[in-house]
Order: C-alpha cells, then sequence, then structure tokens
C-alpha cells in the first residue's frame, strides 16, 4: 500500500462517472472536469485520456468509498433510498459490523485520518470533487472534511464539473448553514452536529472558505492560472509519446 498525495471530498450522491473525471482532471491541472467526462464516455477518448495520464500514473488519491471498508459498518442497515431517491437494497454480507464509536470503526475517523496523512504524506492537499448542483456542500461529512482541512491549513483545491456551474450556484453557496446540512444516517448528523460549539461561528467560517477574496475556494478557483488547460493536453501527450516512443 501507498500514502495518499490527494485526499478526496466528495459526495455519494454524485454521479461515480464525474467523481472519477474529478480525479483524472484534477491529475492533469484542469480547472473543471466537463472535458474529462465527455472523454469518458468513448473508446477514443478514453485512449486519449490513458496517453496523458501515463506520466502522472502514480498519483495516488484516498476516496473514501473505496478506502474505507462499507460492509464493515452499516451495509446491513442501510436506508430505504439513496441520495439520489433510488431503492438500496440491504447487504447481506457476513462481514462483522462495527458501530460508530467503537475503536476498530473506520467511518467515523475521519478528523484523525487527515490529520495522519497531513504529517505523514507531504504535499497532501484536499481535492474537493463538487458535483454539478453542489450538492456537496450540503452534506455534513463533506462540510466536516471542508472544516478540518481548513483547520489544520491542509492545501485544498475545488474541482468543479464547469463554470457555468460555478456561476449557476453562487447565491445557494451562500446560504450554506451547517444545520440544514443532510447525513444519510440520523446518528452521523447528529454525531458531527455535536462538535461544532458555535454553528453560527462556524458557517462564517465555512462562507470564509468558501468567498474570501484572497484566500476562498471559489476566489482561488476563478483566478487559476497555472497553466491553461489546452497547454496541458498538449504538453501531457508529447510526454506521454515521448514515454512510449523511449
Amino acid at each position: 500500500p501507498k500514502l495518499a498525495m490527494r485526499m478526496v471530498t466528495h459526495s455519494w450522491g454524485n454521479k461515480f462517472e464525474h467523481l472519477v473525471a474529478a480525479v483524472f482532471a484534477d491529475c492533469l491541472c484542469h480547472r473543471t472536469y466537463d472535458q474529462v467526462a465527455k472523454k469518458l464516455n468513448s473508446p477514443e477518448g478514453r485512449e486519449v485520456l490513458r496517453r496523458q495520464l501515463a506520466p502522472v500514473a502514480r498519483t495516488t488519491y484516498w476516496i473514501c468509498a473505496t478506502s474505507v471498508n462499507q460492509h464493515a459498518t452499516i451495509c446491513n442497515s442501510a436506508p430505504p433510498f439513496d441520495a439520489t431517491g433510488a431503492p438500496i437494497r440491504a447487504c447481506r454480507c457476513s462481514t462483522r459490523k462495527i458501530p460508530s464509536g467503537s475503536g476498530d470503526c473506520e467511518v467515523d475517523k475521519f478528523d484523525t485520518m487527515m490529520e495522519f496523512l497531513l504529517y505523514a504524506s507531504p504535499g497532501l492537499r484536499q481535492v474537493i470533487a463538487a458535483d454539478a448542483d453542489f450538492l456537496l456542500f450540503q452534506r455534513i461529512w463533506c462540510i466536516a472534511e471542508l472544516e478540518e482541512a481548513r483547520q489544520t491549513h491542509m492545501p485544498q483545491h475545488l474541482m468543479v464539473l464547469s463554470t457555468e456551474c460555478v456561476s449557476g450556484h453562487d447565491a445557494d453557496l451562500r446560504k450554506i448553514d451547517v444545520r440544514n446540512a443532510q447525513a444519510t444516517m440520523e446518528s452521523d448528523r447528529r454525531m458531527i452536529l455535536d462538535k461544532i460549539r458555535d454553528p453560527d461561528e462556524f458557517n462564517r467560517d465555512m462562507q470564509a472558505l468558501l468567498f474570501d477574496p484572497t484566500s476562498g475556494l471559489v476566489a482561488a478557483w476563478s483566478v487559476h492560472v497555472s497553466l491553461p488547460t489546452l497547454f496541458v493536453e498538449s504538453m501531457m501527450e508529447g510526454v506521454s509519446h515521448a514515454i512510449v516512443g523511449s
């Protein structure tokens, strides 16, 4: 096993295709993942992505859906519907369940995990893979991870579907209230809320995290000019051809 270089915060209600596209786009230093998502939908596009990603294929990402054993927690007592309204069939596996609050439970220790990775993996950053509707910012686990990263000074990078998505949800983002945040399990929601001493102060911190003109995630995304996307794609393509040809 290898330590993660990136820690991904995402909403489970997002399309899996978009989650993968956001990770690939981050790996390629893109600002949005819409073009990557399009490439994932065709054999030709996927082949282009394979070539582009070849030089950075060793970049490692921590994603809770694959890094945490969900079968050891709540798979047998899932709610009737998921975040998109689709029905959920409870799992019948024989894996021993470990409840939240137990020392061996994996799902309730995101803050410990983030703190460990921050010091064990130099250069670690948080990748915020926002869904098209920005529902990530209404999920209490995601909000808690954002705040934990802010408090520990972990570098954070906002990855969005498209430029239009950002401008279309600006007003909604300014109304975020942690008291209205949602979770699949009400016990999880209560557990996180109980850790917040002052919800109003937490909400102000969240607004600063998003909209502070000098350090906010949205502001940083808006002025992100590391390299134009087309130039990065051209550079990655050239490097990958050079590796294949060497």
